[in-house]
């Protein structure tokens, strides 16, 4: 199967003030082409510092990361990446927002809205094209923000816990969405949470990131059919059994947190 993530020997380290914080310490993690994998780990363990450096958007202190057998060496075009807030821009409506990547990319004013209206359409959007960000409620403008990322056809899909701002019954239909639209488009996902039965829920593989230095601690196969209702999905012997295991890692690591 073909690597579509390769992170090699991976160390951080910020230097502020004369101090130095060890954000990263030798992480070594391969992600499969349209392998949907999850990332949990403690508070300030370094999930999102290793998005950041996936994505070219920061440096590491060591080690190598490739995306698509290239190197990254700075922002990666490879690479859509999900952050914990929509950030859409306010003055555009919601198609605008959408297109805004392919405007800059100078695509076809014709091509890139028929290509937006499509998309929206797909993530369950219509009708709400020509809404302003304020108009939206916060799973409509998460939508706008996976569709804006999914419009540039990125062979990775970075998602720093996109739903956790959400309410419960929002993230469970967004979850649900995310697993249709994944199992369309077969991209390949790294998918970062706090939420342990989400990661389960949505995942082939989980990843448990140990305390800060954050390293990789395990990893767990999620055998779990990939057409799946997360509302329901949490109520299967499997589930339960999985989430147990991964749990008793990860609160070893939360408690020596403290």
């Amino acid at each position: 199967m073909k690597e579509a993530v390769v992170v090699k020997n991976l160390s951080k380290v910020f230097t502020k003030f004369g101090q130095s914080i060890a954000a990263l310490k030798n992480v070594n993690l391969t992600v499969n082409e349209g392998e949907f994998v999850s990332i949990v780990g403690p508070s300030g363990c370094g999930k999102s510092t290793l998005l950041n450096i996936i994505s070219g958007l920061l440096k590491p202190t060591s080690g190598e990361v490739y995306v698509d057998g290239e190197k990254v060496n700075g922002p990666c075009p490879k690479v859509g990446y999900m952050f914990q807030s929509d950030v859409l821009l306010p003055w555009r409506t919601a198609i605008a927002n959408v297109e805004l990547g392919l405007e800059i990319r100078k695509v076809n004013k014709e091509i890139r809205k028929k290509m937006a209206e499509d998309i929206i359409k797909r993530i369950g959007l219509g009708g709400f094209e020509k809404h302003y960000p304020h108009e939206l409620s916060g799973g409509m403008r998460q939508r706008v923000a996976l569709a804006r990322t999914l419009i540039l056809n990125p062979v990775v899909l970075l998602m720093d816990e996109p739903f956790g701002a959400l309410d419960a019954q929002t993230r469970m239909l967004l979850g649900n969405e995310l697993i249709k639209l994944w199992r369309e488009s077969k991209k390949t996902v790294i998918f970062v949470t706090h939420d342990l039965s989400e990661a389960i829920s949505l995942s082939q593989r989980v990843i448990v990131m140990s305390k800060r230095p954050g390293t990789i601690k395990a990893e767990y196969s999620v055998d779990l059919p990939e057409k799946r209702d997360v509302k329901t999905i949490v109520k299967e012997p499997s589930f339960q059994e999985l989430y147990c295991k991964i749990w008793n890692d990860l609160s070893r690591e939360i408690e020596s947190c403290g």
